[in-house]
């Protein structure tokens, strides 16, 4: 059950960070944020309580916080600037 609890808010935080890379708001970007934040929660508590192939988990999990990471960076970046 949290496996997919985890899949969804992960996929919602792509959409999100998408959304906020296209249209830069105060909402999209704190719930990207937000929605990272609890992709980066459950899957700590997912390979701490289900040990998983650990090399294999941590790279698609470094691979989603930076291509998430990069594209909320980006949104901040535009909003601010539009916002100046």
């Amino acid at each position: 059950m949290l496996l997919l609890l985890h899949i969804l808010i992960a996929v919602s935080s792509i959409v999100f960070a998408t959304l906020a890379l296209a249209f830069p708001s105060k909402r999209t970007l704190g719930a990207s944020y937000v929605l990272i934040t609890l992709t980066i929660v459950t899957g700590v508590y997912l390979v701490i309580a289900n040990p998983a192939p650990l090399l294999q988990t941590c790279i698609t999990g470094i691979t989603y916080v930076l291509v998430v990471s990069t594209c909320a960076g980006f949104a901040t970046y535009r909003y601010v600037r539009a916002s100046s």
